[in-house]
């Protein structure tokens, strides 16, 4: 954001997020926090439409060697879907689905979260990530969006170098194949689809689980989530010495921690945000990890800052 004229200390302030928590290649960052911090960001900007602008930046550099490994090596045709798979767990806000049409497609978004006044901030945001990535692919992308607002198309044709439609009945982008992909299809037409490395699929069901902790965490949505089968995935994570529920297990165990020392959550409420049926299956669940249920994992952390004359909770 700095890129933009945005002071990150500003936006980490105003959004409550510690330089700790950036530099920290486990922190966790909420949703909440996240949409705090782009609302921060939205006020402070001295330019119009800094989402599009942001996710201009957000080549496949800027996800990581993670994202490079996993799409350079793909085909022209192949690489917009596995570029979707990838966003679907790398940044879960919104859905991104994949609608193949003639020799292109269409890529289009559907609210996963609340966005309220984020939403045209997130919508641009991810257009004008897809689209940055679209380029690699084919020149020939345009945009068509719900928002009629001529002001609004106008700045995004600007900044993406694309022709922007408002008045539709979804937010979306296109993509034509345009020659010369044609022609790397022909030459590469013998070649078959790279595999996924085991590691890189075990580091996306880390950030899946990490996402989606509740009950949505299961082996089928995630694999739903990658374009594969349960029993394929189940194989990767094997190759790289882990299971599903493995690391399920682990990601949960922090998170029930985490809620138990940092905040007022019932167990109750604890139980359900994992993704459990009632606070007994929870409590079971959570003796096995820890060898103490609870209850008492909370009344210990409560004795421990009475102890220490504060307490690190909050609401």
């Amino acid at each position: 954001m700095s890129q933009l004229g945005v002071s990150q200390q500003s936006l980490l302030s105003e959004s409550g997020i510690h330089d700790a928590l950036i530099s920290d290649p486990e922190g966790h960052v909420s949703v909440n926090q996240l949409l705090s911090l782009f609302r921060s960001a939205e006020r402070q900007s001295p330019v119009p439409c800094i989402g599009a602008r942001y996710g201009a930046l957000l080549d496949l550099s800027a996800h990581g060697l993670l994202a490079y490994s996993m799409l350079s090596q793909q085909r022209a045709g192949d690489l917009t879907r596995r570029a979707i798979q990838f966003l679907r767990i790398r940044v879960p806000l919104m859905e991104v689905e994949l609608v193949p049409v003639g020799d292109g497609s269409v890529i289009r978004l559907h609210q996963r979260w609340p966005l309220e006044d984020m939403e045209n901030f997130l919508v641009d945001c991810y257009l004008a990530s897809m689209c940055r990535l679209s380029a690699t692919m084919s020149k020939n992308a345009s945009i068509q969006l719900q928002s009629d607002d001529p002001l609004r198309l106008k700045n995004l044709e600007e900044i993406l170098g694309v022709n922007v439609e408002g008045g539709h009945s979804s937010n979306q982008l296109l993509i034509s194949q345009c020659q010369g992909n044609q022609k790397n299809r022909l030459e590469l037409g013998g070649v078959s689809d790279a595999e996924w490395n085991a590691d890189q699929v075990t580091a996306l069901i880390r950030h899946y689980i990490h996402c989606n902790p509740g009950r949505y965490c299961t082996l089928e949505h995630a694999a739903e989530k990658l374009g594969l089968t349960p029993r394929t995935l189940t194989r990767y994570l094997s190759t790289a010495g882990e299971s599903f529920s493995q690391l399920r297990n682990a990601a949960r165990e922090k998170f029930a921690r985490h809620y138990l020392h940092e905040t007022e959550f019932s167990i109750a409420d604890i139980a359900e945000k994992l993704g459990y049926s009632d606070q007994a299956s929870f409590t079971k669940a959570f003796r096995s990890w820890t060898g103490h249920s609870p209850g008492r994992v909370r009344k210990e952390q409560g004795l421990q800052a009475w102890q220490t004359g504060g307490s690190t909770r909050i609401a």
